[in-house]
C-alpha cells in the first residue's frame, strides 16, 4: 500500500558535504513519484531521501552512495 509523504532530498559531493537539497518534496501514493525540480541538477555523488530526518522512513542506498557516508 502506497501513501504520500512530503520529505526533502539531501546531494552530498564525495567528502560526504551537503551541497544542495530540494525541500517539501511530496511522494505520491504510487509505486512511482516524479520529482520535476531534479531536471536539470548536477547528478551529486550521493543523493540522501529525508536528509533532514523530519519522520521515519525506509530508503534503500546503492554501494556507490554507502561508500559517500562510511
Amino acid at each position: 500500500m502506497y501513501r504520500e509523504q512530503t520529505f526533502n532530498i539531501g546531494f552530498y559531493d564525495e567528502d560526504g558535504k551537503k551541497t544542495d537539497s530540494l525541500d517539501n518534496v511530496k511522494l505520491d501514493a504510487a509505486e512511482l513519484t516524479s520529482v520535476p525540480a531534479m531536471v536539470g541538477k548536477e547528478l551529486p555523488a550521493a543523493l540522501l531521501l529525508n536528509s533532514d530526518d523530519w519522520g521515519f522512513g525506509y530508503f534503500e542506498m546503492d554501494d556507490l552512495t554507502v561508500k559517500v557516508f562510511e
